[in-house]
Parts: C-alpha cells; structure tokens; sequence
C-alpha cells in the first residue's frame, strides 16, 4: 500500500511487516509479530532492533526501547486502550482518554507509543483507511465506518 512519502508492506493476514518512508525507501521499520499477530519487536530497516514489546493475552504490557533499554509499562481501559504509560519506578509518563471510535484527549505528558485505542495502531489505521476503521468526529461532524474487501 503505498500513501504518498510512505508505502506499507502487509502479511497474507492484513497485518503490517514494513513500513518504508520516502521513495526509493530512504528509512522505515521492519515489524515481528507473534503467530497472533501482535507486534514482539520492531527495528529500523538495517535490522536493528529500536523497541521490544510484551503482549499478555493480545494487551502489551511493556515496551523497551532500544539501544537505551528503557522500559515502558502500559495500562489499559476496559476496551483494551493504552491509558496510562508509566516508568519502572512507576512514575507517570502519559495519561489519555478516547472519544467514541478513537479520538484521543491527552491529559498528561507525551510518550512515542502509537498502540493507542483499543491497543491498535490506530492513528496509522485512520490515515490509511484500513478496514473497520471509523474516521471523522464529533469536531467534523461527520463519520464513516470504512469497510473495505
């Protein structure tokens, strides 16, 4: 799938495994999945390994980034949403909310984590269109479910 300054590379189970920036592609990730499909690690294209993460149960729990060995830990809504990022001693880092269908009302802080509503990848999803993904808002006063085969 190719938008513009950016192309996406998908496994046989619609599940993302490169994303490349630029054309020819300049940078991008590589993703490694679980046979559930949960993201595990991700790296630049040279094969290095930039975050480390740790699904429980389809949720992930923890990220590390790399070469820093940072840690991460994740809290999560009743729908499974990424709510509150902490560090290892606990110290708050990002707190969010959603509006209905994944509009996000940041509270506290900032972080990189992109596995927001629902745990998915969904500011991407939103921009690509990729199935079962509701775009517009309250604010545009316009939605659509985008289904597509």
């Amino acid at each position: 799938m190719d938008n513009g300054a950016y192309s996406y590379v998908y496994d046989g189970d619609g599940n993302r495994v490169e994303k490349c920036v630029g054309t020819p592609c300049s940078s991008g990730t590589f993703y490694y999945r679980s046979v559930d499909g949960n993201t595990l690690i991700e790296s630049d294209l040279g094969g290095n390994v930039t975050e480390e993460y740790f699904p429980i149960r389809g949720q992930i729990v923890a990220r590390i980034d790399l070469p820093s060995d940072v840690i991460h830990y994740y809290f999560h809504d009743q729908l499974g949403s990424t709510n509150v990022i902490s560090d290892v001693a606990g110290n708050l880092q990002k707190e969010s909310d959603y509006y209905p269908y994944g509009g996000e009302i940041p509270i506290f802080g900032s972080d990189t984590n992109r596995y927001k509503f629902t745990g998915k990848d969904s500011y991407e999803m939103v921009l690509q269109g990729i199935p079962g993904v509701v775009r517009g808002g309250w604010q545009t006063r316009a939605w659509c479910l985008c289904v597509y085969a």
